[in-house]
């Protein structure tokens, strides 16, 4: 396990890394405390935790070496006694179908427990019954369902029925040992990269995922804001093979929420000030409740370090309802963990199926960088509003502000000369006037 809390300094450690990890490393603790001054809370992350399979089977069962089944567990909670502050279990899994979760859990709920049935989960045994029971007051969770590559010969961004496609079953990938790291702020950071093929240079993909303590705003672009109550993923497309001259790729996702309005969440649209991470963007996209959301940018960059050119848009293709069986052709759901989730379709929840392509009309498609990444957080409560930076409000007060000093300036200079004109005037009044008085004077 690997902790990381603030208000404390300390040094840090690793238990394991997707260069060299074994079973012992998953009984290793390691204390990562962070100096974060404005936090009271702590993260705890263990990898595939209380598997009782035996170290083999839950590390390596239908995922034959150099892969791996990968199943990260953290726990985000105050630690002080008798504290009101929530306290969330998030689950990333790429067993199967890679999902995010994130539930708030009541005070008297045993946090380190997971509520995972791994028999049922990893050997599919009972595949009907729920094998995910996180006992959670509410819930938030995504699951990639599949990468769509397509053949965009109009050049519109647009997937339609009538593009040539090929689609990349996200539950048929294959992923190498999950790299844990704690940055600066206090952030967990677990890195996952995986292949459609057998080798690295088949279809590659890397998914970011991160745990924050504090609110503030995400140190990559397109830098939102970020809360302790929020997972932000980032899905990395790098040298991925293309099949096409034309190719574009898609992201099709299960969204899935138990929003305490008991009403399902819809997708909106929201209008937000563009700003030197995301310039020309001026919209924030989510799916939402009254207390659960996935909110994101529509922007797609193309750089691993973007500069202000190296950006595209990324569209979202409709928003339905999804269903879920098991029967695989009959689902929507993939085999995942979000798949087994107890109470996933109850009456009032939400369960949702969507894509959201990466690129727009004339970008050069994804053969003209061989690079695209895309940032989306998934958070329970309201969805944070973005907000002007700093250098967008100083931008913006020498926009008004100089306009306003020079009008001002402009105001005072000519009142000056309007009472220096009718100083001048009244001067000239008074001479002539004194001039007629003395000259009749002498008459």
């Amino acid at each position: 396990m690997i902790s990381a809390s603030g208000g404390i300094k300390s040094s840090t450690a690793s238990c394991f890394t997707m260069e060299s990890w074994t079973w012992k490393g998953l009984l290793c603790f390691a204390s990562v405390v962070l100096m974060v001054n404005a936090s009271d809370r702590t993260l705890n992350i263990a990898l595939n935790p209380r598997c009782p399979l035996g170290p083999e089977e839950c590390a390596h069962d239908g995922a034959p070496a150099p892969f791996s089944n990968n199943l990260l567990y953290v726990i985000s909670y105050n630690p002080r006694p008798n504290t009101t502050d929530p306290r969330y279990k998030i689950y990333w899994s790429t067993i199967d179908a890679p999902t995010v979760l994130i539930a708030e859990i009541a005070p008297d709920t045993d946090a380190s427990d997971p509520g995972i049935a791994w028999p049922e989960f990893i050997q599919d045994n009972k595949p009907e019954v729920p094998f995910l029971v996180p006992n959670s007051k509410r819930y938030a969770g995504f699951a990639l369902a599949n990468l769509i590559e397509w053949d965009d010969v109009d050049n519109t961004g647009q997937l339609t029925n009538k593009s040539s496609t090929i689609i990349h079953p996200f539950a048929e990938a294959h992923w190498y040992n999950a790299s844990v790291k704690t940055e600066g702020d206090g952030v967990f950071l677990a890195t996952f990269v995986g292949t459609f093929g057998r080798t690295p240079r088949d279809n590659n993909i890397t998914i970011e995922l991160r745990a924050h303590l504090d609110p503030s705003r995400a140190a990559l672009p397109p830098r939102m804001q970020i809360m302790p109550s929020s997972v932000t993923a980032r899905i990395i497309l790098n040298q991925t093979a293309v099949h096409f001259n034309h190719s574009r790729f898609a992201l099709d996702m299960i969204f899935a929420s138990n929003d305490s309005s008991r009403r399902p969440a819809v997708h909106s649209i929201d209008k937000s000030i563009s700003d030197e991470f995301s310039p020309g963007i001026f919209t924030t996209e989510k799916i939402s409740g009254a207390d659960t959301y996935l909110q994101w940018r529509p922007v797609v960059y193309t750089a691993a370090n973007p500069g202000v050119s190296d950006s595209t848009r990324s569209q979202t293709g409709s928003v339905r309802n999804a269903t879920l069986s098991f029967n695989a052709s009959l689902s929507d759901v993939p085999d995942s963990l979000l798949l087994g989730l107890a109470g996933i379709t109850d009456p009032g929840n939400t369960l949702l199926r969507f894509n959201v392509s990466l690129g727009q009309t004339d970008d050069g498609f994804y053969n003209s960088t061989a690079y695209q990444d895309w940032t989306c957080e998934l958070g329970l409560g309201q969805a944070p509003v973005d907000q002007p930076t700093s250098k967008i409000k100083l931008i913006i007060g020498i926009g008004f502000g100089v306009p306003a000093a020079l009008i001002l300036v402009g105001v005072v200079y000519v009142v000056y000369l309007k009472i220096k004109r009718r100083r001048r005037e009244r001067e000239a009044g008074l001479l002539v006037t004194e001039t007629t008085t003395n000259y009749q004077t002498l008459g």
